[in-house]
């Protein structure tokens, strides 16, 4: 049986549409792994009886539990691993780690049934965590990025210094099933697998939290690192589609130029999704370079555009202009098998009627003039702790969340709460645009299997279009009787009411 475990939670309706590699877990465990202990990873996401798989493993006394979280939904089911943890044996080491617990230790440890949190990145202070706990060591003050509890109050020790990655050992991919990973067919027919070259992002954008978790630091892979990964996967696993989930890819672009140099010399057949783009890295580029992106398999690219409103993109330090989003994607429109893929948010301190309006005429704008353009459904801001948004939103009237489980509710049908310098009227007509938007989508269509659902969407898809190209808002009754949020209140509540109570 496993000296660690290691609990991957589910994500509510994001993991639904979309599966990841628990790749944060893998890294987590590669020095553990390369050390020869013994690892069991639990991911709730692909095992229906994982309370089962952990019960059986817990019977042999691992070292110790850990469970990585980010805000949300995944925090409830960490607290639920984490109580069954301890009901079985309350000597049995919880360990939390990820996000949200690294940028908030304390509140974290507040929680009785969580011993300790691994701040930052976990390859080395997990590792030398659990050779602590072998060894019945009392004191754990000389372990970077660990956070512990003494007299049952929260203790830290320093920050570690960042890995670095091409040290690492390779990622333990015997420790999941790979194939659970590459199903999900909605991007490429092959299906796709997670990949991550680099961590962090040199940039400072308040709503972002990378300047707290990556202390805005970029640092990757080299090239032919990169390439032994990509290889391994083709070769071993007969992989065809990455979805890499870099923050910033594109952050050197001699590195880029040298990695997609390796793709086309080995002359592999594989197609890429980068989820971490930005505007201007890719409005630099040449036209050499972006044909070669196109010839070795760059099929989306997702930028972060945020707003249509260069106030807006002002006071969240996202250091574009809206004239470079319009340029950039009439640039792409010339690369037929290159589908830009824009992000957008409402809701922001300060932000008023006519800014919201310039985001909705842009997201439509970008959809018109670039037919491979897909534009997601508009997000309402949430302000996560660890960000400067955060800040700015408390003084604005935000109370955040003082435990564990209320963070755990946090999502975006919460906005009302989460915003509340928005008035009614604007609460209700950000609600409306957030619902059209789905509808203007047409792109949204592929998530749907059913024949009759596509045809529906495609009956409402000019209305939902028309709607943010005038601003138009009236007579909604997907919006009156809150059908989008209804259905997604359900989903989500299925997901995490039985969690919290169980």
């Amino acid at each position: 049986m496993a000296d660690v475990v290691l609990i991957q939670p589910t994500d509510g309706l994001y993991g639904k549409t979309q599966m990841f590699l628990p790749v944060g877990l893998l890294y987590t465990s590669s020095v553990l792994n390369h050390e020869g202990y013994k690892i069991k990873i639990i991911d709730m996401r692909v095992e229906d009886n994982w309370e089962k798989t952990l019960i059986k493993e817990l019977k042999d006394s691992p070292t110790c539990v850990g469970i990585t979280v980010k805000t949300g939904i995944p925090i409830l089911d960490g607290l639920k691993a984490s109580r069954l943890v301890k009901e079985h044996d309350k000597d049995i080491p919880v360990v939390w780690g990820g996000v949200h617990s690294s940028i908030l230790p304390e509140q974290t440890l507040q929680d009785k049934n969580i011993d300790f949190v691994v701040q930052g990145e976990g390859e080395y202070t997990l590792y030398e965590l659990v050779k602590a706990l072998e060894n019945g060591k009392p004191d754990f003050s000389d372990i970077r990025g660990l956070w512990y509890k003494k007299n049952s109050k929260p203790k830290s020790a320093p920050l570690r210094e960042f890995a670095n990655l091409d040290d690492l050992p390779d990622l333990p991919y015997n420790l999941i099933e790979i194939k659970k990973y590459t199903e999900d067919k909605y991007h490429f027919d092959e299906g796709t697998v997670t990949l991550q070259t680099s961590r962090g992002c040199p940039y400072r954008c308040t709503f972002c939290y990378n300047n707290t978790f990556n202390r805005s630091t970029w640092r990757a892979m080299s090239p032919e690192r990169v390439m032994e990964q990509i290889k391994f996967l083709v070769n071993k696993h007969k992989i065809k589609g990455f979805q890499v989930v870099d923050d910033n890819f594109f952050a050197n672009a001699k590195r880029v130029n040298k990695i997609f140099e390796l793709i086309e010399k080995e002359g592999l057949d594989i197609k890429l999704y980068f989820q971490g783009a930005r505007v201007d890295a890719i409005g630099k580029m040449s036209r050499d370079e972006l044909q070669r992106l196109e010839r070795r398999g760059a099929t989306y690219l997702q930028f972060g555009v945020e707003s249509g409103s260069q106030k807006i993109l002002d006071m969240v330090n996202k250091k574009i202009r809206v004239e470079q989003v319009v340029d950039l994607n009439k640039k792409l429109r010339k690369y037929t098998t290159i589908k830009p893929i824009y992000n957008f948010m409402i809701g922001f301190p300060t932000e008023t009627e006519h800014d919201i309006s310039q985001t909705t005429h842009l997201y439509i704008r970008l959809l018109d003039e670039n037919p491979n353009a897909v534009v997601r459904y508009i997000n309402i801001l949430n302000p996560y702790p660890g960000t400067e948004i955060y800040n700015l939103a408390i003084q604005h009237g935000f109370k955040p969340p003082v435990t564990l489980e209320e963070w755990g509710h946090q999502h975006w049908l919460d906005f009302s709460r989460a915003c509340p310098w928005l008035s009614e009227e604007m609460k209700d007509r950000i609600k409306r645009i957030v619902y059209a938007s789905f509808g203007a989508n047409r792109n949204l269509s592929d998530y749907f299997e059913s024949p009759i659902k596509r045809l529906l969407f495609k009956i409402y898809h000019p209305l939902a279009k028309f709607r943010l190209k005038h601003d138009f808002y009236y007579f909604m009754p997907e919006a009156t009787f809150d059908i989008v949020g209804r259905a997604t209140k359900f989903m989500l509540d299925s997901d995490t009411d039985s969690r919290v109570k169980g």
